[in-house]
């Protein structure tokens, strides 16, 4: 569905592109990809579908065959970079990979240019059009009726854990984003994109904000896996961002009990993994069963921590930790956006759901629990916005779930700013330690790491 709103975000780029010149482009492509056939008449379906940060052309050809023609929201030659074209020849190549290697049900890349195409006028990745529904339409469905809606949740749960299992076999000792020669072949890793949140929140302070420009910078690689969490942090710019002295050291004391590499170790995992870089429900098409048919948009595809990695749990199962949640039963607040929500109740046995059968496939079943709060690290040392409120809000679930020995409670309040004195009070700081163990390496030791 097209709206006012995508349109003017992608206006620079429907401005460049050659959007005449599709279905001639569509029919060469399908006659370069499939020598020796007959050529067949391409069509181009309008409106096109409009994702987060690319735009989709459905090509449809005469006898019947649908592909798709993904496009970059900065795919055109005044905003296109070598970061970005870094991250389009790794993603199509690394869907590839996966393709090849895995039962994942990644959509085949047909082609695509991490160059301007001078016909089109465009970077791009040309697709297999699957047959799916994006999973939120089956997910909130609730004229199933809820046992036929808890058989397909069940399902959807089942077979996403079976699948995001598979990409365990792509472990590594450093991090970062794939690279792969000039035929193709996996090589190494290298640099990774991100999306630079505080290059934006340079623009709206200096009143020059602009929603096309969707700035990105490049990080990695790394050996150790705090590193991923440190380099984000380092981007933070104290005087810029001021945050209070104790949420700056709750930052730090958390990156520095998460697990490092595990050096000379017999039998040790690898510290990095591939996962899927946005695990949110836009990303998965599914059969109205619940079956999955695809997982789709793999921009900025990347070897990163287990902690945050591919058995982590996925976005939708986590909102009651986010602290824009709310509970659908309480009385809504009057600018509250209506958004389908679960319960806490049933977000817990969606959790307990997915963790069995992520084990079922072969998982631990220890990062699974522990992204409950490393996700959220990384969307508080990513997005300068979010660091205050998620972070307190993580330590609000994690110390109020926490009852010492003596069965008394101390607020996460009472601890957050007690890391803010030189000597922070010892029950504040043992609290901490303790309430922190069964999600991090805590070292044993007291005092301040």
């Amino acid at each position: 569905m097209c709206s006012s709103d995508d349109e003017t975000f992608f206006a620079p780029l429907l401005e460049r592109l050659q959007r005449e010149r599709l279905p001639a482009w569509g029919s060469a492509a399908r006659q370069t990809l499939e020598p020796g056939k007959d050529a067949v008449t391409c069509a181009v379906r309008d409106p096109p579908l409009y994702g987060g940060d690319h735009i989709l052309f459905v090509l449809l050809f005469a006898d019947g065959a649908r592909w798709i023609l993904r496009i970059p929201a900065t795919g055109y030659r005044e905003a296109w970079d070598d970061i970005s074209a870094a991250a389009l020849q790794s993603e199509a190549l690394t869907m590839r990979l996966i393709r090849q290697t895995t039962t994942i049900p990644v959509p085949e890349v047909y082609a695509f240019s991490d160059s301007i195409d001078p016909q089109l006028g465009c970077a791009y990745i040309l697709l297999e059009y699957v047959d799916g529904v994006p999973l939120h339409e089956v997910w909130f469905d609730r004229s199933l009726g809820p046992a036929a809606l808890d058989g397909v949740r069940t399902r959807v749960l089942t077979e996403l854990a079976a699948a995001m299992q598979q990409l365990s076999q792509f472990s590594f000792d450093r991090g970062g984003a794939p690279r792969y020669d000039d035929s193709g072949h996996w090589t190494d890793v290298g640099a990774m994109k991100i999306r630079d949140f505080y290059a934006e929140l340079d623009a709206m302070n200096a009143g020059e904000y602009d929603e096309q420009a969707l700035p990105v910078w490049s990080i990695g690689p790394f050996d150790d896996p705090r590193d991923y969490f440190r380099s984000m942090w380092s981007r933070r710019r104290a005087a810029a961002y001021p945050l209070a002295r104790d949420v700056h050291e709750l930052m730090r004391l958390l990156i520095s009990w998460m697990p490092g590499p595990a050096t000379g170790q017999a039998g040790a995992e690898a510290p990095f993994v591939f996962t899927h870089p946005d695990f949110g429900m836009q990303n998965f098409l599914v059969g109205r069963d619940g079956g999955l048919k695809a997982v789709i948009d793999w921009d900025g595809v990347a070897a990163v921590p287990r902690c945050v990695g591919n058995e982590s749990y996925p976005g939708w199962l986590t909102r009651d930790w986010e602290p824009d949640y709310r509970d659908p039963a309480a009385d809504p607040a009057p600018d509250a956006p209506t958004r389908p929500e679960n319960s806490p109740d049933e977000l817990h046995r969606f959790r307990t759901c997915y963790l069995t059968q992520m084990k079922e496939a072969g998982a631990s079943g220890e990062h699974t629990t522990r992204s409950l709060l490393w996700g959220n690290v990384e969307t508080a040392v990513l997005d300068p916005i979010s660091t205050m409120r998620v972070m307190v809000h993580v330590v609000d679930k994690i110390v109020a779930a926490h009852v010492p020995e003596t069965g008394d409670r101390l607020s996460s309040d009472d601890v957050i700013a007690n890391l803010e004195e030189a000597e922070p009070d010892g029950s504040a700081l043992r609290t901490l330690r303790a309430a922190f163990r069964p999600w991090c390496d805590v070292p044993p030791e007291a005092g301040r790491e």
